[in-house]
This record gives structure tokens, sequence and C-alpha cells, in this order.
């Protein structure tokens, strides 16, 4: 895509961040100073005060961009002819993200890692790799459960619609906010260091819906043990697992790397060492002991151990090229285009 020469998006984030305050006039201004290869964005002045950050129109020269208005709750997609420039979507909080699309030509990327490793997940351990170490859950709904409580109590006590109620509602809303943007940044933190240090990654195929199901049955036939399923819940949906997972998926494929996902039924069950499959193999949520070979060992380790073995079998089921990606993971065997397998 070019708007007047090549749209370059670090040269987008600078003008961002250099003219966001300014004066539509202004800045355009200094964009055309600088050179076609910028794109300013910033404020229009009659929906200042409204904090809605709107394209303006450029010359002719640099680009034509239509102004949209951007309604509640709704969003709006910037074009240039036939070509999606960026888009602006609103969020409750206030804040407003607004996104810019480039399309450009890059090489292959080839790993720089040698390394693969399997992931389980879990919640007293939120990821545990098959080499030993693991990430400590954040638990962030967790940490301001009780501050996100007191805002909602204060919230119901006040008048629906009131300017108190409306404040009352802003603060809600900015710790949802901050909730989301706490588990955010751990998953990338977590996601960036693992794909970087290894070439290919297996991981559990959960089912979090599932998982996370309710267990008030029905009238007629009503749950058992609901509110220990209740914290179950609150505590598998707490972590993220999905939204890991998809962060490893593009991050890998940056990086040259391979994710790879397999079912995750009795990885935890499983003897790394003989193949004995049995509940009894684990008696506690941490340990595992198996009751025919006498292997021992973190549970958790145990199930990223068959995690990564399941991915491997993945692989040489698929031809002679994956298995040997499968045990060469170096860059020099590697399948043509990284991605999820």
């Amino acid at each position: 895509m070019n708007v007047g020469g090549p749209l370059r998006a670090e040269a987008v984030a600078r003008c961002v961040l250099d003219n966001l305050k300014r004066t539509t006039t202004s800045g355009v201004a200094e964009l055309e100073n600088r050179g076609s290869d910028d794109i300013w964005i910033g404020p229009s002045r009659g929906l200042a005060k409204a904090c809605m950050p709107v394209f303006p129109d450029f010359s002719e020269d640099i680009a034509r961009v239509h102004r949209y208005f951007v309604m509640l709750d709704e969003a709006a997609v910037v074009e240039r002819g036939n070509e999606s420039l960026g888009q602006i979507e609103p969020a409750r909080d206030g804040h407003w993200f607004i996104s810019f699309q480039t399309e450009r030509e890059v090489d292959n990327p080839l790993p720089q890692a040698a390394t693969a490793v399997g992931i389980d997940m879990g919640i007293e351990r939120f990821a545990t790799l098959s080499d030993g170490s693991f990430h400590e859950p954040l638990n962030s709904f967790k940490r301001h459960q009780d501050a996100l409580r007191k805002a909602q109590q204060a919230m119901s006590r006040k008048t629906k619609f009131s300017s108190n109620w409306k404040r009352a509602k802003a603060r809600v809303q900015r710790i949802h906010h901050r909730i989301a943007n706490v588990r955010r940044d751990y998953l990338h933190k977590a996601s960036t260091a693992i794909s970087k240090s290894h070439a290919m990654v297996c991981i559990e195929d959960l089912k979090v819906s599932n998982m996370s199901a309710s267990a008030a049955g029905t009238t007629e036939q009503p749950g058992r043990n609901v509110r220990a399923k209740s914290g179950l819940n609150k505590a598998i949906l707490d972590q993220g697992w999905f939204e890991f997972r998809r962060q490893l998926d593009y991050k890998l494929a940056w990086n040259g790397g391979w994710l790879i996902v397999v079912p995750a039924h009795n990885t935890s069950r499983t003897c790394p060492t003989c193949s004995h499959v049995s509940a009894d193999n684990r008696k506690t949520q941490a340990q595992f002991r198996c009751v025919q070979c006498g292997y021992a060992q973190n549970a958790d380790v145990v199930g990223a151990i068959n995690v990564l073995r399941r991915g491997e079998a993945h692989l040489c089921n698929e031809g002679p090229d994956m298995a040997r990606f499968a045990c060469e993971v170096n860059g020099a065997v590697r399948p043509s285009a990284a991605g999820t397998c």
C-alpha cells in the first residue's frame, strides 16, 4: 500500500506521538514539510472535547483520506479509494485505538533458536515447560476483584444515569480496563520470551469454553459443587489461555518457528517412561508417580513432556520433511512457511 510513497509503520507511530495533541492545521502543515512518507492523525477542533480522533483531509499530492464520524460503540474504517488505511475502534472506558495496515514483502524468517518445547497450561502454574521451567500465574482479576467489588457497590447506590452514577460507572470501566491491560502485558511478555527461545512449541488444544461451563444445572436436575466449580471457572478465565496461544502462533511465525497444537486428553496421566496411562498415576494435583514403573516427577512437567512428544509424533506422521524438522529444529531443515499445525 502506498500513500504518496512507502507507508512506514515507524513513521506513522512517530507522527501520531508528535502531533496527537496539535490542531489539524498545524499537523497537516508539518506533515507536508516532513515529506510524503508520513501520515498524521490528530483530534479535530470540533471533536476535541469528546477525545474522538479523526483523520484530516490531506492534499491530493500526499493522500486523500475521507473523514468518518465515529459513533458510540462502533468502529470506523478509514479508506483511500478501495484501500483500507486504518481503523478506529472505541473502548468502553473512553480510550480509542487506532490501527494502521501496511503491505510489504519480507523474507521467510529463520529461527534463531534450535530447541523444541512442550507447554502444559494450568492454574497453579500458568505455563510449565517440558524443560522443567515454568511461569507463575498472574491472576489479574483476582488481584483487582476487591477494588472492583467496591466500585460496583458504590455504583449500585447511585441514581441511574445521574452524574454521580456516570462517574462511578467510569471508575468500574477503568478497573476492568486495567485488569485486561495487566493480563495482556503479562501474556505478551511470556509469549515473547518463549517464541524467541524455542523454534518449535507444542501446546494443548484446550477447550476453554467447555472447561469453564457452569455447573448450576437446571431446576429439575440441579448441579453439584456449584460454588467450587464457579471459583474454578473464574480462575480458568483469569489465565487467558487462548490469547496466550494466539500470541504464540503469530510470534513464532515472525521468528520462523512452528506452533503445534495437540489433543490434551491424558497428558498428565501418561507415564513418559513406560507410557502407562492410569488415573492412579496422579494421586495429587502436583505429584505424578507411575504405578507401573515408579517414575516420579511434577505432574505439570510430565504433562509438558507428553505434549512435546505428541507434537513430535504429529510432525512425524505428516511426512519425512516434517519428521526431519521435528528431529532437527535449527533453521536448515524447516518447512517453507511458519504457522500452526
